[in-house]
C-alpha cells in the first residue's frame, strides 16, 4: 500500500476487513515529544505497557502525511488489534519496533536486536512466575 509503512489487515466483528498503514512521521514524532517531554525512543519503549502512550503512538502512526487510512483513531485501531489477537506485550513490542523501523528510527539490525532482547525479557518475566496445571489453576507446582 505505502512505501515505508507497517501494514496490517484487520477483520472487523462483522467480517469486513480493513487495511491500515502505519508510519511515525516527523510531525507525529514532534507531537509525541511535546506531549510526553521525552525522546521518541523512550515513548516507543514505554508504549509497550502504557496504554495512553500506545494509543497516542498508534494515532500518530495512522495519521502520517499522505496516508489513506479509514481508521484515524488509535483507540479504534487497538480495539481491532485486540479482536484480531494482536496484543500482548510481545506482539505490541514487535509492532512498535516494526513501526520504528519503517519510520527510520531503528535500522533493521537494531530492530532485530531490540526484538530479541525484549522477547527474552518478557519470556523470562513470566516463565518462573506461573505454570498452568492440568486443572487450569495457576501457581507453582
Amino acid at each position: 500500500m505505502f512505501v515505508n509503512a507497517y501494514e496490517l489487515t484487520l477483520e472487523r466483528g462483522n467480517g469486513d476487513t480493513v487495511d491500515v498503514a502505519l508510519r511515525l512521521g516527523v510531525g507525529g514524532q514532534l507531537k509525541l515529544k511535546k506531549k510526553w517531554n521525552e525522546s521518541t525512543t523512550d515513548t516507543l519503549f514505554t508504549a509497550v505497557d502504557d496504554v495512553e502512550r500506545f494509543v497516542d503512538l498508534m494515532t500518530q502512526s495512522l495519521n502520517f502525511t499522505g496516508n489513506k487510512n479509514t481508521i484515524k483513531s488509535g483507540e479504534e485501531l487497538i480495539d481491532l488489534m485486540a479482536m484480531n489477537d494482536l496484543l500482548g506485550m510481545t506482539e505490541k513490542q514487535k509492532i512498535i519496533t516494526s513501526l520504528g523501523r519503517v519510520s527510520g528510527i531503528f535500522s533493521e539490525k537494531e530492530k532485530q536486536a531490540i526484538d530479541a532482547r525484549a522477547e527474552a525479557m518478557i519470556d523470562g518475566a513470566f516463565a518462573d512466575d506461573l505454570e498452568i496445571e492440568d486443572t487450569g489453576k495457576k501457581g507453582k507446582n
